[in-house]
């Protein structure tokens, strides 16, 4: 493999850094953004797999597959409402051709929080720690997760720092709002 298979997830890194060069090494163009969907995607395996070898209260007890596609269908509305609202907010800033790159930034940013995630995940796997106990932590990672998505809009689209932290509120919000609808139409909560 050659350095261009390594840029993003160097640009991954340095974007979870907080720094700038980050932006400069994610390919442009739209097929790159689709393909960089794998990494959430891919992500959404892992990250489920906690949560069905120690059930939580909210959840109970539900098969693998079923939290895949509980999980699956909270991450497809996310992005789909999110990434509309951003492609409608680049073209009216007339930024359109940064739409690509920050879809694909933020797809790739997705591993700085899973990483962040991966002790807490081992520490109730093992026992360790309970759900509830580390809940303020899955917090704080989510406010980290919220300032990353912030900054990636804020150097990727170009725009002042308060209209990318006001864009990923939206975010968020709409992350908040498909949780609840998902779990409302699979009869959980």
């Amino acid at each position: 493999m050659g350095d261009r298979e390594f840029k993003p997830l160097l640009g991954t890194f340095e974007l979870a850094l907080f720094m700038a060069a980050g932006v400069k090494r994610f390919p442009v163009n739209p097929r790159a953004a689709r393909i960089s969907f794998l990494v959430p995607i891919a992500l959404l395996f892992f990250w489920v797999y906690p949560l069905h070898r120690v059930p939580t209260e909210i959840l109970g007890e539900r098969g693998y597959g079923e939290l895949v596609l509980i999980h699956g269908g909270i991450l497809a509305i996310h992005l789909t409402v999110f990434l509309f609202i951003l492609w409608a907010v680049a073209r009216q800033l007339g930024k359109a051709e940064s739409f690509w790159p920050v879809v694909t930034m933020n797809n790739f940013c997705s591993i700085a929080g899973f990483v962040l995630m991966l002790p807490l995940f081992a520490m109730v796997i093992a026992g360790r720690h309970t759900w509830e106990e580390i809940f303020n932590a899955l917090i704080l990672i989510s406010f980290y997760e919220l300032a990353l998505t912030a900054y990636v809009i804020t150097r990727g689209m170009n725009v002042p720092w308060q209209f990318g932290t006001g864009l990923a509120f939206v975010s968020m919000f709409i992350a908040n709002s498909a949780s609840t609808t998902v779990f409302a139409l699979a009869g959980i909560g």
